[in-house]
């Protein structure tokens, strides 16, 4: 996914993931200097929204260290493996957030923004399902971010909520950025939700002979061919006979 440019809608919008490349002999030069301009202007989207964010022990710039996935030998502060997503309007980036996945549990947002002019009008929700989306293609069950408490019941809106104690502390186990004054806030990704069925349904789907739907089985207007010799059509029927009620 990386680099490729996905269009949304038929406004002029369009995301795409970006990751900072060395050059190497076997890169194409262009994708690599539009990538990693991109990259340069994603940076200067964060600085223009956020005040200058310094790690609170070493000085060093946190935003620039995560665009450029700078590796470090302390686990604290190295930002290796974080990648850029940004929104685009006609060209123009004007929504940013940065992302680090950490397995299939949990992927870390720390940084999100949109620029000053295009608030208000569902910038960051293009950008939140945008989102979504890469983590469902790569089975990456929640999102965890970072909020400040006045715009936490905003996050909400899109989808966040409190963070589980479980979840919490394995983002602290994995040493995910940490920023003071922040809220941590969790979204499962919706295809997790697309998945969750009752063990009825599952063993309906697996009924390949049946030629109705699992909502006629349970209403009794449907009726399998060989209703007896299945468990599920004798709870549903009733064991006593033809006429029995569920």
């Amino acid at each position: 996914m990386v680099g490729a440019m996905v269009s949304i809608g038929e406004e002029g919008h369009s995301w795409s993931l970006l990751k900072f490349q060395e050059g190497s002999v076997t890169s194409d030069p262009a994708a690599l200097l539009e990538c990693n301009a991109k990259l340069a202007v994603a940076l200067g989207v964060l600085n223009e929204c956020f005040n200058p964010v310094k790690d609170r022990l070493t000085g060093i710039d946190m935003l620039h260290q995560a665009v450029y996935s700078v590796e470090s030998d302390f686990k604290r502060l190295s930002y290796q493996r974080f990648y850029t997503i940004v929104l685009e309007k006609d060209t123009e980036i004007i929504s940013v957030a940065l992302l680090r996945f950490h397995g299939a549990k949990l992927a870390e947002m720390p940084f999100a923004c949109t620029l000053p002019q295009y608030h208000r009008q569902g910038m960051m929700r293009l950008l939140v399902n945008a989102i979504d989306k890469v983590l469902q293609s790569v089975q990456v069950e929640n999102l965890v971010i970072s909020a400040v408490d006045e715009v936490v019941d905003t996050w909400k809106k899109l989808g966040f909520e409190d963070v589980e104690p479980q979840l919490r502390d394995e983002a602290k186990r994995l040493s995910t950025v940490t920023i003071a004054g922040t809220i941590l806030l969790q979204k499962p990704t919706a295809k997790q939700d697309m998945l969750l069925i009752t063990e009825d349904e599952r063993a309906f789907l697996e009924m390949s002979w049946l030629r109705c739907s699992f909502v006629d089985l349970l209403t009794g207007t449907a009726f399998p061919w060989s209703p007896y010799a299945d468990p599920v059509a004798v709870a549903v029927r009733g064991a006593g006979g033809g006429g029995g009620e569920a």
